[in-house]
């Protein structure tokens, strides 16, 4: 006796569909070390992004290319950036967000905070000395 298969529900289907690129995009997959992937993103002959994945696939460093400027991503555990000399953040707005706990050390030097404009600082209690 043969068993009928039931096709996909529409909405698996559809889905799988929205994932697939359009026509005129291509990804070209290339292995790397450590079970990692390089992944280009073309659009009309023209590399749009580069991607680095993990072995699990998840996406670990993205850099698009776009008519604005480069876009950098990067997911990682864990970030460390060591630099011998100085470490320059140059931006329009700066935000940083974390979610237990923040800290600024300078064990040899002082702290200095310039605003031109007032500084807000909101907390439970805040404790000077």
């Amino acid at each position: 006796m043969r068993r009928r298969v039931r096709p996909p529900c529409p909405s698996v289907l559809e889905s799988l569909l929205r994932e697939l690129p359009p026509r005129d995009e291509a990804r070209t997959r290339v292995a790397v070390p450590g079970q990692r992937a390089l992944v280009l993103a073309e659009r009309r002959g023209v590399v749009t992004a580069l991607e680095l994945r993990g072995p699990d696939g998840a996406v670990e460093l993205t850099l698009e290319f776009a008519p604005e400027g480069l876009r950098a991503r990067l997911h990682a555990a864990t970030l460390e950036l060591d630099a011998v000399g100085e470490l320059a953040l140059r931006c329009d707005r700066f935000a940083l967000q974390a979610e237990r706990g923040a800290r600024i050390e300078a064990p040899r030097g002082a702290i200095e905070l310039d605003a031109g404009d007032d500084v807000v600082v909101t907390g439970e209690r805040i404790l000077l000395n």
